[in-house]
């Protein structure tokens, strides 16, 4: 990923040549790929922050796991599996509104041109 033509304001690039630290620029980069890749109407704000804080929260549950700190992992990782089930169910429900907003179009387009083939 370069910076050149980036519409990103935090490009991973830029953070990483910034001098940030590896873990702040890795987490910025999942950030910028997963939410800032989503371009449109996929998820709403909300979805998008749920997505972002789960793979966070699922990150640290696996650190905490190599750390050997078990219930930690344990709380942890099910807030992240929470958050990211939150933003499955939105990016699902966003999915399934366009869905709809398809087919009343189409409905509208048929009837439409039903009415100009009768001369109405």
């Amino acid at each position: 990923m370069t910076c050149n033509g980036c519409r990103v304001v935090d490009c991973p690039m830029r953070l990483l040549s910034a001098g940030l630290p590896v873990p702040c620029a890795l987490v910025c980069c999942a950030r910028v790929v997963i939410i800032g890749g989503l371009e449109g109407d996929v998820m709403s704000g909300l979805g998008k922050w749920s997505l972002g804080i789960g793979v966070v929260l699922l990150v640290v549950a696996v650190v905490a796991r190599v750390l050997g700190q078990i219930p930690v992992t344990v709380i942890v990782g099910i807030l992240g599996l929470l958050a990211v089930g939150m933003a499955a169910y939105d990016a699902l429900y966003e999915w399934t509104k366009r869905v709809q907003e398809r087919r009343q179009a189409a409905r509208s387009r048929a009837a439409r041109e039903r009415e100009l083939r009768e001369g109405r």
